[in-house]
């Protein structure tokens, strides 16, 4: 009964608003609360799964093709993702598929650097529902569980906890899938967005590992590792071979957004 009546006056005496620009924005169930100005500069930034590379998500024909509409890419209309020359000629990928929703650039790399801080979970949660609206275009095979790029306990004091978590959290919890924190980080690991692209690899190599508890349990299983963004891919594919060494027979990588060089 108080569960109801909260329901019932809390968007009157709370209304919402954009978790980017706090603007008044309208209620939707499923957790996307942008204001029509944000939605229209993400809807700018999609990015449509039949143009890039369904291994590394970047440009297979020269360019991605962003959905203006506000509706997202058709899956009807989409054909099979191709791979890329790269990943064409690279022997026992770890990552079997990566889907990104949107570009990183404009708004989308503002508000995911907002995201970064845990303490950001309404803007956190309206990206997992954009995660979720890509899962369900995306038709993955059925996973057996979702985990996530853990942070280093100094990074996390200093945000207010991990942000992949969260995002991570909220996208299983959506799937109906258990959430499990598999990969635990061994040291420090500085900043990869302030890293040249050739020196990120050697700054995360070896730095994550499989958590004893879960090595056993991972074995033969589908796994999706979340992220908030990909630049190099250097961060999941480090945890993407700890988990195939553990066993797992497919990982999916997901994210908010992928940095495509223009």
């Amino acid at each position: 009964m108080i569960n109801r009546f909260a329901d019932a006056i809390g968007p009157w005496l709370l209304p919402p608003t954009c978790p980017i620009c706090f603007r008044s924005a309208p209620s939707d169930p499923d957790g996307q609360s942008w204001c029509h100005r944000c939605q229209t500069g993400l809807r700018s930034c999609l990015i449509d799964p039949s143009r890039v590379c369904r291994r590394c998500s970047l440009p297979v024909d020269g360019g991605v093709r962003t959905d203006q509409t506000g509706r997202g890419p058709d899956k009807c209309a989409q054909t099979e993702p191709s791979l890329c020359q790269s990943c064409e000629t690279e022997f026992d990928p770890a990552i079997d598929q990566m889907l990104c929703r949107f570009a990183y650039h404009d708004l989308v790399s503002r508000a995911v650097v907002s995201s970064k801080y845990a303490t950001r979970t309404g803007l956190i949660r309206s990206f997992a529902a954009e995660m979720h609206a890509m899962w369900i275009q995306a038709d993955i095979p059925p996973p057996d569980c979702v985990t996530f790029v853990p942070s280093h306990h100094w990074r996390r004091l200093v945000r207010g906890g991990c942000s992949a978590a969260v995002l991570a959290g909220d996208l299983a919890r959506r799937v109906r899938l258990p959430c499990r924190r598999l990969a635990t980080v061994t040291r420090r690991i500085a900043k990869q967005s302030k890293l040249p692209d050739d020196q990120r690899e050697l700054n995360v190599r070896g730095a994550f590992r499989i958590r004893r508890r879960h090595r056993r349990s991972i074995g033969e299983k589908h796994i999706v590792l979340v992220d908030d963004v990909i630049t190099t891919g250097s961060t999941t594919r480090q945890i993407a071979e700890q988990l195939r060494d553990a066993g797992a027979a497919r990982v999916t990588v997901m994210s908010i957004a992928r940095t495509i060089r223009r």
